[in-house]
């Protein structure tokens, strides 16, 4: 019989021998399905999807009682991404097939495309305990991915091994290995410690503004500096629906010719993730932040970040936030800085009240508001992650000099290298509206005599600021570790005209933008935080 000759050829792996003879099989008896059910077998083995749906379908047609067929049409539809109709194929073979290998594994696939991670690696491990032939290595290499998804890192590697024994020349070991060799390069460990060193030029260390003169005891804006950072960690809970633990940085550069600008920052965090659905987690976050400029403090801060990560797969994420901050500014004004009314002889009345008012007005201590987006975009053809993050704050300050809204956005690769080298390239722009006149030139007119009804000029649409923006993100993970020190940008022009008033000023505006993790405010030029 042409079926039964077509039977053995396709047996034999000569499924182009075999499918001219199903084809005559079919034509000469109008009843004959079984050839058409082994037609669609040879054309899903050829990877000829869309020809072996139309056998199928021929085969179900001439013989609806033939059962084998559901079965075959699941993983036909699956191979063209009918997701759904592969999965009403599925239900309908499911009396039959149940504990079928083949049943089994593509049970688990569609499982996992369905988000059900838990289901489908369950089923992966029935499919290679039922027939490991069959289901392997294909069972243990999506095993092994949804586990790592799911943050059991012992036994995804143990999966994609199985894969690597069962193939090591072929596609899928081959595959499994570059897998793992990916993870030990990126994944996160429960435990970390970096310590970094390095020397950076600055074109305008003190943020000088157009216009500005630099006072008489700086003869250039320029300098080189010293940089280094440490920074250690522990995620001391590590399981497939929580994740918590702390991590210490500490940052400090050293000015060559400005000493006065060089600042330390230490910042202790402790963070908090809870799974809420397979591709759904919460994560909460606690920092405490303290800096010093010059050896004097400078600033404290402490803020509660709370987010929601939805991860799609591996690296490919998306991430919502708030970040709450309140802060204390330390800072205390140069009384002999010739703008300060105080610093005349015999200060009227007039200038007295003034200054009063103005030191209320100049106090940074307030709290925000941010509310951030985040998208994680994996470019496994490049080996680049790529990151995505925009921005929306609110300033709240005591005094009405600080008090802002802003918006930005910051954009990072992090692409592995060969010897393990990472190439990190990183640009963000942060716009910093400020809310009320500043009040510097209010200041130079009550010195001169003038009445403080003078109209200063609004900085709102005159000071803006571009900077990046680093924080811990989440991924499919519980936790991530934060990004690298991001490279700041600003152009702006100042209203400070004296030679005193500008160094405070750019003083406080400097390391106020360096400090806080590039979240103060910057009136102008160039830096890194």
């Amino acid at each position: 019989m042409l079926r039964a000759r077509g039977a053995r050829l396709a047996a034999e792996g000569k499924c182009d021998q075999a499918l001219p003879l199903f084809a005559r099989a079919l034509a000469a008896d109008p009843k004959e399905a079984r050839s058409a059910l082994l037609a669609g077998r040879c054309q899903i083995a050829a990877k000829q999807y869309a020809e072996a749906e139309k056998s199928l379908d021929l085969a179900q047609q001439r013989d609806p009682s033939l059962h084998e067929v559901s079965l075959e049409h699941a993983i036909a539809r699956y191979h063209q991404e009918n997701f759904a109709g592969a999965r009403q194929a599925l239900e309908a073979a499911r009396p039959t097939s149940t504990g079928d290998a083949r049943f089994e594994l593509y049970d688990g696939l569609l499982l996992l495309q369905e988000g059900k991670r838990a289901e489908g690696i369950a089923a992966l491990e029935r499919a290679r305990k039922a027939d490991p032939k069959v289901a392997e290595p294909t069972a243990s290499y999506y095993e092994g991915l949804a586990l790592e998804n799911q943050g059991d890192r012992r036994e995804a590697q143990e999966a994609m091994n199985r894969v690597v024994t069962s193939d090591p020349t072929g596609r899928w070991g081959v595959a499994a290995q570059q897998r793992l060799a990916f993870w030990s390069r990126t994944r996160p460990r429960d435990y970390w410690a970096e310590l970094t060193f390095g020397e950076e030029s600055d074109s305008n260390v003190v943020l000088r503004g157009n216009g500005v003169d630099l006072p008489s005891d700086i003869s250039d804006q320029r300098d080189f500096r010293a940089i280094w950072h440490a920074d250690a960690g522990w995620q001391f809970l590590h399981t497939p629906d929580w994740g918590a633990g702390a991590e210490l940085n500490y940052t400090g550069t050293a000015e060559h010719q400005l000493p006065q600008f060089s600042y330390d920052y230490l910042v202790g965090t402790a963070w908090i993730d809870r799974r809420i659905t397979e591709r759904l987690s919460a994560h909460l976050q606690a920092d405490y932040a303290y800096g010093w400029v010059d050896g004097a403090s400078w600033v404290t801060e402490v803020a509660a970040t709370p987010g929601l990560v939805y991860a799609e797969g591996r690296n490919l994420y998306t991430r919502v936030f708030g970040r709450f901050p309140f802060s204390n500014y330390h800072f205390t004004p140069d009384s002999t800085a010739t703008w300060n009314p105080l610093s005349v002889p015999t200060p009227t009345p007039e200038q007295l009240h003034t200054a009063a008012q103005i030191e209320a007005d100049r106090n940074r201590d307030g709290r925000a508001e941010q509310l951030g987006i985040e998208q994680g975009i994996p470019l496994d053809a490049i080996r680049t992650q790529l990151t995505a993050t925009a921005l929306f704050t609110r300033y709240h300050a005591e005094g009405s000099e600080y008090s802002f809204r802003g918006a930005g956005g910051y954009l990072q690769s992090d692409t592995l290298l060969p010897w393990n080298f990472t190439l990190l390239l990183a640009a963000g722009y942060t716009w910093r509206g400020y809310l009320h006149p500043t009040t510097f030139e209010a200041v130079a007119v009550a010195i001169s005599g003038a009445t403080r009804s003078s109209t200063p000029t609004s900085r709102s649409s005159t000071r803006s600021t571009t900077t990046g923006w680093s924080g811990r993100s989440g991924t499919t993970s519980p936790t991530r570790r934060p990004t690298s020190p991001c490279s700041t940008t600003a152009a702006t022009s100042s209203a400070v005209t004296s030679p005193s008033g500008f160094r405070e000023r750019r003083r406080e505006d400097v390391v106020s933008k360096r400090l806080g993790s590039c979240r103060s405010v910057a009136v102008g030029g160039s830096g890194a935080c």
